[in-house]
């Protein structure tokens, strides 16, 4: 697990890419995919998380709205508020799809690990007692955040 600090510049920033995000969701009326309903705060909290993992990585984010795009680089970012949440990912979403988990509020957020899609889509992790089932991963099952092939330079 991995801390890292934005400055509240970079919050700033990240808020207005996923308020830009919602926005462009509700004048398109896309719906939600996995049935949640419209929530502001989901756009926010992922685009601050990729934010996060944009400044650990040196990369920009995506900014791209579209759910077919990786988040920053080659990897699709999950983010909550939860300092003791886990990483979700969906039935439907790629077993080749690495995903990284981002825990917290800004400024700090951890950037608690990351996984592979098969490796997360197995039977121990999946739930049914939620709104939506799916995948659970606990941050203990996750990979170290600098075992990420950029990191290991």
């Amino acid at each position: 697990m991995t801390d890292v600090v934005l400055s509240w510049s970079e919050v700033r920033t990240a808020a207005f890419v996923g308020l830009d995000r919602a926005v462009r969701a509700l004048a398109q009326e896309r719906r939600a995919t996995y049935g949640q309903g419209f929530d502001w705060s989901y756009n926010l909290i992922g685009a601050i998380g990729e934010c996060a993992v944009g400044k650990l990585l040196d990369r920009y984010p995506s900014r791209g709205p579209l759910p077919d795009v990786d988040d920053v680089g080659p990897y699709q970012v999950r983010s909550t508020t939860r300092r003791d949440g886990c990483l979700i990912v969906h039935e439907t979403e790629g077993a080749t799809t690495r995903y990284v988990l981002v825990r917290g509020d800004p400024p700090v957020l951890d950037v608690a690990g990351w996984i592979v899609g098969a490796d997360a889509q197995c039977a121990r992790y999946w739930r049914e007692d939620v709104r939506h089932a799916a995948y659970f991963v606990p941050a203990a099952a996750l990979s170290p955040i600098e075992s990420l092939p950029e990191l290991r330079r």
